[in-house]
């Protein structure tokens, strides 16, 4: 009988120890949800991150941090691009205000 209480309280233990490291996952995944969803990648990619640290083998935070990471390498790809056409632009300006 005796041995019986002790598996049910090891085996509640075993349990709460379970969820408390998977919920410690999921809130950082959630928080990294709120952000991409605000558009603020590099937020979302700590907490992703995080998330994936507490949890290494969740597919879902993998796929979540893998996007995020898109995105914001496609931002700054259309950062620089915007940034090259201003400067191609006002050299072309400076070359033909200079030859008139």
């Amino acid at each position: 009988m005796r041995y019986a209480k002790c598996l049910r309280q090891l085996a509640l233990l075993i349990t709460v120890i379970f969820l408390v490291t998977c919920a410690a996952g999921k809130d950082s995944y959630r928080q990294g949800e709120e952000l991409s969803q605000m558009g603020n990648w590099e937020g979302a990619i700590a907490f992703y991150k995080d998330a994936l640290a507490q949890e290494p083998n969740n597919k879902t935070y993998q796929e979540a941090l893998t996007k995020a990471q898109q995105e914001a390498a496609k931002k700054y790809y259309q950062r620089a691009v915007h940034k090259w056409n201003n400067t191609v632009v006002k050299d072309y300006q400076a070359v033909t205000t200079t030859m008139a």
